[in-house]
């Protein structure tokens, strides 16, 4: 891509949404590029490779909503792992080619506006600048990597990795005492793989936090086949009605307007389905009403 390019558009990050976004306005006809840090399509997925890195959403909702993708795409697992993620990715792009209007190995370190022009310089590590009318920085929401403020963190003798920066040919860490530093989805789901493993692992946890079984499933094809009959269009439609965008919402009921014999049966029934029924398609007060989950 030749320096100071005018461009109708210039997306920022190569996920989920920076794809559709670069999809729906090359079809719509506007001269649009899309800068990627990372080395490929995925996005988050593309950057957490870490052990046991997995989506906590069913299948049917976690792909782009396009017919001329999932059609022909059909999934192994009801909750995908990171490998299956990127598969979905490789095969997008066979499909769409956005690859072709994505600079990858290419992260913005600036932009300003100008109201003269009414445009945008955007500058990178690259040395590449683009000057769109429009910036849609699809980078997420926790696109930064935190690390803890922790004395001699600095200074510590041993080999230190952070989940959202994991390196892509993997870390073996069989035999190893290993240390772990937060439980939340990503340190769940690396002691789960960790543990087993290792030497020694050892835990650090500052605030107890809530981890809901999945319910894992294979998937099989015909399963799938008979949802796209009828099902797959409704569930997408579902989406834009709920709060959160799942096939399934909050009961408009607090739990405590449930008999103690409704109650059971409707926690027991959501328990099993697994994923985030239990919070997300459960009283509206089931996070709040603290009588009713002490029960």
């Amino acid at each position: 891509m030749s320096g100071h390019q005018n461009l109708d558009v210039l997306i920022v990050g190569a996920g989920f949404s920076g794809v559709y976004q670069l999809h729906k306005l090359r079809k719509a006809g506007f001269s649009v590029k899309l800068f990627e840090a990372g080395s490929n399509l995925g996005g988050i997925w593309h950057w957490n490779c870490y052990p046991g890195a997995r989506v906590d959403t069913d299948f049917s909702m976690y792909q782009l909503s396009l017919e001329e993708l999932w059609r022909d795409w059909n999934w192994v697992e009801k909750y995908p792992g990171r490998q299956e993620i990127i598969k979905y990715f490789d095969y997008v792009d066979r499909k769409l080619g956005v690859s072709r209007d994505i600079s990858f190995n290419t992260r913005v370190t600036s932009a300003s506006f100008n109201t003269t022009t009414n445009r945008w310089s955007v500058f990178t590590d690259t040395g590449i600048t683009v000057n769109p009318h429009f910036l849609i920085l699809c980078t997420g929401f926790a696109s930064k990597p935190l690390f803890p403020n922790i004395p001699g963190l600095d200074n510590f003798q041993g080999t230190v990795h952070h989940t959202s920066l994991w390196p892509q040919a993997g870390v073996d860490m069989a035999g190893k005492r290993v240390g772990i530093i937060g439980t939340g989805a990503s340190g769940v789901q690396v002691i789960q793989e960790v543990g087993p493993i290792a030497a020694h692992l050892t835990v650090f946890q500052r605030t107890p936090n809530l981890a809901l079984p999945m319910n894992q499933s294979l998937v099989d094809v015909a399963t799938q086949t008979k949802m796209k009959e009828e099902m797959y269009p409704i569930l997408f439609r579902r989406r834009f009605q709920t709060t959160i965008g799942f096939q399934y919402d909050h009961i408009n009921r607090g739990a405590s307007d449930l008999s103690p014999e409704e109650r059971y049966l409707l926690f027991n029934d959501l328990w099993s389905k697994g994923g985030f029924h239990y919070i997300v398609g459960s009283c509206n007060d089931i996070t709040s009403n603290e009588k009713v989950n002490a029960e």
